[in-house]
């Protein structure tokens, strides 16, 4: 028989996870309610309310990509960086989704060893404005044995982008010479 506590420091393995989340203007279009960028916000944070021993990291792009959030296990934390993305933030506007990818691919690389296995969530209403080397860096992640999961928020037949003010109010939506 024994009495007493002791701690012990054990290492857990999970998978490493960095959601690419778009937060460009025309993920303000609400053909899904309330918005695309509000919805992919809940569905996110319901994610994360599920994960257990992963570690997480977000990553937020529109024609530029940043590191909103470390890989980190505290979720509240990751959360909490979570409501803060606004698309009103975002320096430079349009879709570079290899911009996104590789902004996660460094995030996973600098990285602890440890995890089981690495994963890219790439949240988006799809439309590549960049143009700029998309298939090369799916490549060089797959060749790392990076998954990369693609989710579209939208509706087929789209929706036109709200163009706000300085304060948030409707002015108008976004047109073209056309």
């Amino acid at each position: 028989p024994q009495c007493g506590t002791h701690s012990e420091l054990a290492k857990r393995y999970g998978i490493d996870v960095v959601i690419a989340l778009d937060a460009s203007r025309s993920m303000l279009a609400k053909d899904i309610k309330p918005s695309r960028i509000e919805r992919a916000k809940l569905e996110l944070s319901e994610l994360l309310d599920r994960l257990k021993g992963d570690r997480v990291g977000i990553v937020v792009f529109a024609g530029d990509a940043f590191t909103q959030c470390p890989l980190t296990s505290d979720y509240a934390a990751a959360k909490m960086f979570l409501k803060a993305i606004d698309t009103a933030s975002m320096p430079v506007q349009g879709t570079n989704l290899a911009r996104a990818l590789e902004e996660s691919k460094e995030l996973l690389l600098q990285a602890e060893r440890g995890a089981k296995a690495r994963a890219i969530v790439l949240l988006t209403d799809g439309e590549d404005t960049s143009g700029a080397g998309l298939g090369d860096e799916v490549e060089q992640l797959a060749g790392l044995g990076i998954r990369v999961l693609s989710v579209g928020i939208g509706s087929a037949t789209g929706e036109p982008i709200p163009e706000l003010d300085r304060r948030g109010n409707f002015v108008g939506y976004k047109k073209d010479r056309d």
